[in-house]
């Protein structure tokens, strides 16, 4: 902590659901209070595995702060979504919409859909903005698979309602890598990197900070009672482990008053 206090660039990587805001608490003026202080003074990158809609209607005009959405296929910056990773090639494009068709139309026989959980064309498809990552709402888990080439990922969430395809190389750590690279080929380095985080798909950041130097902190919700889903990893890349989302935000205040 001292180190992130004392840095002259100071870079804090966080994911946000369940880090900076733990439902069905959503204390977000607070949390907007808390963000303006860090940004005077530091830079902070929200990494959102979903859309981040809701943090960048939030929290997306504090300067000092960007939102990473899609686990950083898209970056909203400075009041506009800015490149933060490469297209995906065209054949790799096509068969994320044959693939996203194919599930919204239900014509796979192991899907079932509940009808409120469907959505129309996904933005990223729409807009050609990104393919790296797609979200489909969907209820099963087994979808498509054999379909997919090797180096491609899916999974669905814990709630069973979004299905995740990607890359297998595609994580927030990739993300977090190409980020602090950007900044030291422009001649700007962070002097130090923080990464806040309360799941699985936080670890690939943890180990990139590590390697870096920096501080990596992941909360355990196994002992809150207000934590809808609770969940504990046995097993963590990151350095400590904090109780509590109030704690987190506790460590982020006092570092932003101490710079």
């Amino acid at each position: 902590v001292s180190q992130a206090v004392g840095a002259q660039r100071l870079l804090i990587i966080t994911d946000y659901n369940g880090t900076l805001i733990n439902k069905p608490i959503t204390d977000w003026g607070t949390l907007h209070e808390l963000m303006k202080k860090i940004g005077e003074h530091s830079e902070v990158v929200i990494v959102s595995r979903g859309n981040g809609r809701i943090a960048i209607e939030h929290l997306g005009e504090i300067p000092g702060i960007a939102i990473a959405s899609d686990l950083g296929a898209n970056l909203f910056k400075d009041g506009k979504f800015v490149p933060s990773s490469d297209p995906a090639p065209p054949k790799q494009v096509e068969m994320v919409k044959k693939i996203y068709a194919r599930v919204e139309q239900g014509r796979s026989p192991r899907t079932v859909f509940e009808e409120q959980h469907k959505v129309p064309e996904l933005n990223q498809l729409s807009t050609g903005r990104k393919f790296l990552y797609i979200y489909i709402p969907i209820y099963l888990s087994e979808i498509l698979e054999a379909e997919l080439p090797s180096e491609w990922n899916s999974h669905v969430t814990s709630d069973r309602r979004d299905f995740f395809l990607r890359p297998e190389t595609e994580n927030k750590g990739s993300f977090v890598q190409r980020y602090v690279n950007a900044a030291l080929q422009a001649g700007r380095p962070y002097d130090y990197v923080i990464s806040i985080g309360d799941g699985a798909e936080d670890e690939f950041m943890y180990k990139v900070i590590n390697h870096m130097g920096g501080l990596s902190l992941m909360i355990d919700h196994s002992s809150e009672k207000d934590r809808i889903i609770k969940h504990v990893l046995s097993e963590t890349f990151a350095q400590f482990r904090v109780g509590s989302v109030n704690e987190i935000r506790e460590l982020l205040e006092h570092i932003a008053n101490k710079r």
